[in-house]
């Protein structure tokens, strides 16, 4: 796996599931509006989501402008992409205006992975983005997004293999979630003071310096149905049960992760479950591995127990604050 960033943060976390370079990087996440402001959207029901098709996409001047003509140095084993389209919507399926949707790829032939500059979604939601000339030639394509100063959480979706005249365009709607603001949140204070921020259904223990002093005002959280995970294009279509959708999103700094407690809500005693991790920029498992953008990670395995919770073991902790999964075992 080729190599990829880390953004520094620790800290430890209780869920409750009752209802290029490291410092470019970094950059071009924060360029990009990844902080939450305190207009958060509020919980709604989380029903089994239908599937979230893009629908018909509307012609685009200047992608019909541009020349599609396949780079001559360009692996056979290789895409040549020249645009990525789709749709950005909420979890009811409206549409979103403003948002940013950012290219992320493995360049052919090479272990580079570069994240472009994003571009916004229009008043239907609809993105396009164009790739630069030197960038078309990929072996992997995965698009990050989300909306500059807001509450929902940022999404990954991996692009399928499928183009056609050098167009990807994900056969589901790109979805970004609206978190809540916490129920108690202890003030600042001590910056590097570990503290427990209670949500709606979700518990962090953790300190502003491990969020960024300036963005330990605007947390929020949000537990939704796993049907969410297969009715758009979050991550890589693998089916979960349940979904944690944290803001701002966090790298782990620590290899052992966050230990996690959660309440199994849908699940029976007894029951052994996996936990996984959506990647995003620079998350790193306890092992090193960094997981690819858009990716489901499998990092723990648990058994639900007699009250009903599950429980992380040593060493195998929550290792992203953007999005988890859990799914029954098979």
């Amino acid at each position: 796996m080729s190599k990829r960033l880390r953004f520094q943060g620790v800290c430890a976390i209780v869920l409750l599931a009752a209802c290029g370079d490291a410092p470019t990087r970094m950059r071009e996440a924060r360029d990009a509006g990844s902080t939450a402001s305190d207009a958060h959207v509020p919980i709604g029901t989380d029903a089994a989501s239908p599937r979230i098709e893009v629908g018909p996409l509307p012609p685009d001047p200047m992608l019909e402008a541009t020349d599609r003509t396949r780079g001559a140095s360009c692996p056979s084993s290789s895409r040549w992409v020249v645009a990525v389209r789709g749709r950005v919507v909420d979890e009811d399926g409206a549409p979103i205006e403003g948002a940013l949707v950012q290219p992320c790829l493995l360049l052919g032939g090479t272990d580079r992975r570069v994240c472009l500059r994003p571009s916004a979604s229009d008043a239907e939601g609809v993105l396009t983005a164009i790739l630069p000339e030197e960038s078309r030639c990929v072996d992997e394509v995965a698009l990050r997004m989300l909306v500059p100063e807001s509450a929902r959480a940022t999404g990954y979706c991996a692009v399928p293999e499928a183009g056609e005249d050098g167009v990807l365009v994900p056969d589901r709607a790109l979805v970004l979630v609206g978190t809540s603001a916490p129920r108690a949140r202890p003030p600042v204070g001590d910056e590097g003071a570990m503290r427990e921020v209670s949500f709606e259904g979700v518990t962090l223990t953790t300190s502003p310096r491990v969020v960024g002093t300036d963005r330990y005002d605007t947390m929020g959280a949000r537990v939704l149905s796993g049907a969410l995970a297969t009715a758009t294009c979050l991550g890589d279509g693998t089916p979960m049960d349940l979904l944690v959708a944290f803001t701002p999103e966090v790298a782990v700094e620590d290899r052992a992760g966050l230990p996690a407690s959660i309440e199994a809500r849908g699940f029976s005693p007894g029951e052994r479950v996996e936990l996984f991790v959506l990647g995003g920029l620079a998350t790193m498992l306890a092992s090193g591995e960094l997981v690819p953008e858009a990716e489901w990670h499998r990092f723990a395995t648990a058994t639900v127990s007699p009250d009903g919770t599950i429980t992380t073991s040593s060493g195998e902790g929550v290792p992203h604050l953007g999005w988890l999964g859990i799914r029954r075992a098979p």
